[in-house]
């Protein structure tokens, strides 16, 4: 889910930062996961620089509750 989300364009804000986001089967509710790489990953960021931390939110596909949207601005 979050390879074909980033395929339509990267998640990455710049400065080691992105918010990957995407609705999967694999969760019954809204999460947030923080992740961070000690390395650094090539995320196609604005500044062409690694990212470092990651901040994931993940949302079934019928969110009865609809917080997706609210949660992720």
């Amino acid at each position: 889910m979050v390879r074909n989300r980033e395929a339509l364009g990267s998640t990455a804000v710049g400065k080691g930062i992105a918010f990957p986001h995407g609705r999967s089967l694999a969760v019954t509710r809204l999460m947030a996961v923080f992740a961070r790489s000690a390395q650094g990953i090539q995320f196609d960021a604005p500044d062409g620089e690694p990212t470092y931390l990651f901040f994931a939110l993940l949302a079934p596909p019928q969110d009865r509750s609809n917080q997706y949207l609210p949660a992720l601005g």
